[in-house]
């Protein structure tokens, strides 16, 4: 255990002793439909409630099992072993019409005290969370009317005067007022992605149209979101309705891409889908429907948990939601009634409010995807008003770098710039490898794996004068660099060097991608939605089942040290026993502690165990030694097993997030080139920004996207390499 979770495990038990030494009994439930992540949450629940000693207990079948009493078991440490691959909801979920009666929730009431409980989770959507807030609301009165009945005792109401409730919001639709992602959103947009991306090969083979269908009712987030990750040629969403003559609209744009030689076309409707007479748009071709899902949900379940101990004698429900990087709690009826002002607001056709209620990067979001979908209308060759730009990757392949070189590609076809892509990075910019991209050129670019324009790690050095006079020679007037912690570098010696050669006083901006999350200024890089997920080759136990050996595994990605581990984000999503990495490096007593927790488990039958180490952070205690060690101290209990995954985390093809987050660098990076190019048509004007993203306070706007000047990243550098800057800021971290 970490000092700092330690530290909270001890402030929450401090807390708990300020009850005069009472057993505290929780309760968790999961109700309405399922949400894969459900049970990674159940699980996280029942296991930080045991390290703080606090008895849990599931309810069975929703509140069917809450409103009849026999359904309602004490959860350990082992039962919820193993949970965390299984889709669904291990307590089961169903509808219960007696809940809704003020004699059912009394009844309910009665049957929690029956086991002495007073703090209830309750993972669902709006209605289930409505009805467990109704209940803590009523709970007195409920409690009152017992005790006159005779059914319980004075020292029983007395003991629970109140029933603290913490809601968890699972919901694929992503539908829930005041967090960023709920529980098996982000599992069904990858699995609608995947499917569509199957779909696209069999579409392309026939020269077909497909109209798929996703789930999603009256919220437009996974039809909204997979058609920005995938490309699709249309998208219909319940907040944004069709408009005007949206059939010939559509099929002109179809025709216009089998016109231009693209052999397939998709169309994303959601499933509540409307056009602005408020009549339902129902797939007219060919249409499948898709859509379910998992998250990683082992915070929100430890997060819930010190929720529901921590409250005041009058705290109110509450609502843990994602806010950033942050889970934040609120109001839950507050929560519950701005979602409910969505539903209402598209019933009187306001739709405008419907969607900012979504928040603001969802409108954001709808219109880029809609200034995207236009440039299939524009003809194949599409004429040059002089100005030319230029895009190259830097650093190590990342998944994710080909989206913002189509974005960006397509954006400035639409303002008649020609577009030259450069191929090998630097090493292509000083020995001339330039090719002109057109917007058919880079059709379909966002979902394929690799990076097509090719990338290296070489920065420009003593070959500025020669970059330089290849960037006049084409008549380069702004310059992209998709990369990592290269791309910064290359971006400072440009910039400083601008005053020795003119052809670099153009407008320069760099996009942050790199799977290790490690670009100084910005909290999220392209790569960091696949560098934070298990590979296939590392389902992490399944391996080790019935062999009692713990799987040591080193997952590359940490070589140089980082602001952001995905690692981390690994290790809760693998339900990694430890996690070792530059931030928090290993030590000889803690090593020595883990082999005694490792053995101590393994003698009280445990089966399995993943730990994962970040690649070269140490070099005394490498992954080598660590498997040494762990097999000579394990004496007989345990075997550990050492898989490196190498590079298999950077040629893979990109997850939707990062899709949808390259194509946002891309829309936000070329408009504020569009605006310095606008702004400079008299007057040269030149200038080097970094994007960045940083959490947002608003529901529905995940992150904004922000720059940083040459001028702030040279006082954060200080001089400095931009390598220094980053293990400084972890020393401060």
């Amino acid at each position: 255990m970490s000092s700092e979770v330690r530290q909270q495990v001890e402030g929450v038990r401090r807390k708990l002793s300020a009850l005069g030494g009472a057993k505290v009994h929780v309760a968790i439930m999961t109700s309405g439909g399922d949400a894969q992540g459900m049970n990674a949450c159940i699980r996280a629940v029942v296991r930080h409630a045991s390290m703080l000693s606090v008895e849990v207990y599931g309810i069975l079948e929703g509140f069917v099992g809450l409103y009849n009493g026999e359904q309602i078991t004490q959860l350990k440490w082992n039962d919820v072993s193993g949970l965390l691959p299984n889709g669904g909801t291990v307590l089961g979920t169903s509808r219960c019409p007696e809940f809704t009666k003020r004699e059912g929730r009394k009844r309910a009431a009665l049957n929690l005290l029956k086991f002495g409980i007073d703090r209830l989770i309750c993972i669902g959507g709006d209605g289930s969370l409505t009805g467990a807030s109704m209940l803590s609301s009523e709970w007195r009165e409920h409690l009152e009317e017992l005790l006159s009945e005779g059914k319980i005792g004075a020292h029983e109401l007395e003991e629970h005067p109140k029933l603290y409730v913490v809601g968890v919001v699972g919901s694929i639709d992503n539908d829930f007022w005041g967090t960023e992602m709920t529980i098996g959103c982000d599992s069904a947009l990858h699995r609608i992605t995947d499917a569509v991306r199957c779909i696209m090969t069999t579409a392309s083979s026939h020269q077909r149209t497909f109209v798929i269908e996703v789930m999603g009712r009256e919220c437009g987030y996974l039809a909204l979101y997979s058609a920005l990750a995938v490309g699709a040629d249309y998208a219909f969403v319940p907040e944004c309705p069709a408009r005007g003559n949206w059939r010939e609209s559509l099929c002109r744009a179809i025709s216009r891409s089998f016109e231009l030689g693209i052999r397939r076309s998709i169309v994303i409707m959601a499933e509540g889908a409307k056009d602005i007479e408020g009549n339902r748009i129902s797939s007219e071709e060919r249409g499948v429907a898709v859509g379910d899902g998992a998250a990683r949900c082992d915070e929100d379940g430890g997060e819930g948990v010190e929720r529901d101990l921590g409250g005041g004698m009058e705290a109110e429900a509450k609502v843990v939601c994602l806010v950033g990087e942050s889970l934040v709690e609120r109001p839950l009826m507050e929560a519950v009634r701005e979602t409910r002002r969505v539903s209402a607001a598209m019933a009187e056709r306001k739709f405008e409010l419907a969607a900012s209620l979504r928040g603001v990067g969802y409108v954001r979001d709808w219109n880029i995807y809609k200034t995207w979908a236009k440039t299939s209308l524009l003809s194949h060759e599409v004429p040059s008003d002089g100005t030319s730009i230029a895009i190259l990757n830097m650093g190590p392949p990342t998944p994710g770098m080909n989206s913002p070189v189509g974005m960006i590609t397509r954006l400035a076809t639409m303002h008649n710039y020609r577009v030259y892509g450069i191929y090998e990075g630097c090493h292509g910019l000083w020995s001339g490898n330039f090719e002109p991209l057109k917007w058919i050129d880079v059709e379909g670019w966002g979902i394929r794996s690799g990076v097509i324009l090719g990338t290296n790690k070489k920065t420009p050095d003593n070959a500025l004068g020669e970059c330089a006079r290849r960037l006049e020679e084409m008549g380069i007037r702004a310059l992209f660099l998709i990369g990592g912690w290269e791309a910064y570098v290359c971006l400072t010696q440009f910039a400083r060097a601008a005053s020795e050669y003119p052809a670099l006083r153009i407008p320069i901006v760099v996009i942050p991608a790199s799977i290790y999350n490690d670009c100084p200024c910005t909290s999220v890089s392209v790569g960091r939605g696949h560098g934070r997920e298990l590979h296939p080759d590392e389902r992490r136990q399944r391996e080790a089942d019935g062999h009692g050996d713990p799987s040591l595994r080193l997952r590359r990605g940490n070589r140089r040290p980082q602001l952001r581990l995905p690692g981390r984000a690994v290790s809760v999503g693998g339900s990694a026993l430890r996690l070792y990495t530059p931030e928090r490096p290993i030590s000889l007593s803690s090593l020595v502690s883990d082999v005694k927790t490792l053995t101590d488990r393994f003698r009280h039958n445990k089966t399995m165990a993943l730990i994962i180490n970040s690649d070269i952070h140490n070099k005394t205690y490498t992954t080598e030694m660590l498997e040494r060690i762990f097999n000579q101290e394990g004496k007989g209990c345990f075997k550990a097993r050492k898989i490196v995954l190498s590079y298999t985390d950077q040629g893979n093809p990109p997850s939707p997030f990062d899709c949808i987050l390259s194509n946002r660098f891309g829309y936000e990076a070329f408009s504020l080139v569009r605006d310095h190019l606008v702004k400079s048509r008299d007057a040269p004007l030149h200038g080097a920004v970094a994007l960045k993203l940083e959490p947002s306070h608003l529901r529905g706007t995940p992150h904004l996207v922000g720059t940083n000047s040459l001028l702030s990243m040279q006082k954060l550098l200080r001089g400095n390499s931009i390598r220094n800057f980053i293990k400084g800021k972890n020393r401060q971290k």
